[in-house]
């Protein structure tokens, strides 16, 4: 798994290859982690990606990350923008 080095923070992404995107999209979540999607690019493309959104992937780990197994239910509620 490839990883790129943000400040004192280690980010492990994977890349997942979807030729029929348009564009690349970065996703961040509990059992997968954090994945970069969009058509093939070079390695060092993919760390740019990634860095230039490293900020808002450390953000949203933390926000993953805190939320115990248990929480997420059908028909339960999340916070968001402050709002449940």
């Amino acid at each position: 798994m490839p990883n790129i080095q943000y400040g004192n923070h280690t980010i492990d992404y994977a890349v997942a290859i979807q030729e029929d995107l348009k564009a690349h999209y970065i996703s961040v979540s509990k059992e997968e982690g954090v994945v970069l999607k969009g058509k093939a690019i070079s390695s060092t493309k993919a760390q740019e990606l990634v860095l230039t959104k490293a900020r808002w992937i450390l953000d949203k780990l933390e926000v993953v990350r805190s939320i115990p197994n248990d929480a997420i239910v059908t028909g339960s509620r999340m916070q968001y923008l402050g709002r449940k």
